[in-house]
């Protein structure tokens, strides 16, 4: 008993793990009714078999498990669950290939799901096709657990970025998403009572900024400069409804990508 509670205590420790357990909740739970999420193990194995023979026969690292592959694979499946197989098989393929070659002085620059999918939707539009989520009609996505996801399992998506030290990336994109949603008319409460709120709150971008913007590797860690990225992201990414009147969760990608170079030619 003794072993396997420190098992799991070891497992637990490690944020990988957590974060794996939390995506692989997620992603079951949101595919509930909708069929047998394809996508999701076509983006793992893709993503999987390319960062091990990359790591194996490139760079000549020795055998592991490619923890950090198996979370690129699970959050490009889940956010393109409904997108076409091809189109999900790309962009886990691109977002590998983003870790290891775009990179600036040893580290990588862009969020590698991100990166994937933006190529794909730039290259091709229909390869990712945009799905309404819950009372957000103004909330595209990619599909069940894209930007918005059932309110329910955001304390998992809080733990997870919890356990990832991120939460001063993500709480303070959350709130200034919250505002520039409400005064730019994006998407408010229709009430102020109960109701009206809770409808507003699932329309929040949650798997957005606890999953993706708060990526460990392209995100700062010191407390100041992560509340300046997650802030920034947010004001970028609803900037051109703001001066053109126009939205659309490309931009909000895009936004993402531009914030991950700022900060990487800060950092440098």
């Amino acid at each position: 008993m003794n072993t396997l509670m420190q098992y799991i205590g070891k497992y637990f420790h490690s944020m990988y793990y957590v974060v794996i357990s939390v995506l692989l909740i997620v992603a079951t739970v949101e595919s509930v009714g909708r069929g047998f999420p394809i996508n999701l193990p076509v983006a793992v194995l893709a993503a999987v078999i390319l960062d091990f023979s990359l790591q194996r026969f490139w760079l000549k690292t020795p055998l592991r498990v490619p923890l950090s592959a198996i979370i690129t694979g699970l959050i490009v499946g889940t956010v393109s669950v409904n997108a076409p197989i091809l189109g999900t098989f790309i962009a886990a393929i691109l977002a590998i290939l983003s870790k290891f070659i775009i990179r600036l002085k040893g580290k990588h620059i862009f969020n590698p799901v991100v990166f994937g999918v933006v190529s794909v939707q730039l290259l091709n539009p229909a390869a990712h096709g945009a799905a309404m989520h819950g009372s957000g009609m103004t909330m595209e996505g990619f599909g069940p657990g894209g930007f918005a996801v059932s309110l329910w399992l955001v304390p998992l998506l809080l733990f997870a970025n919890w356990r990832a030290n991120k939460l001063w990336v993500s709480i303070p994109y959350l709130i200034a998403t919250a505002l520039l949603f409400y005064f730019s008319g994006l998407a408010n409460p229709a009430s102020l009572n109960a109701q009206g709120i809770f409808m507003f709150l699932e329309v929040l971008p949650w798997y957005f900024a606890f999953i993706i913007v708060s990526e460990p590797k392209t995100s700062p860690w010191v407390k100041k400069e992560q509340i300046i990225f997650g802030s920034g992201v947010a004001i970028l990414s609803v900037l051109p409804l703001l001066l053109f009147g126009f939205y659309s969760h490309v931009i909000a990608l895009v936004a993402l990508l531009a914030g991950n170079l700022i900060y990487a030619a800060y950092r440098t």
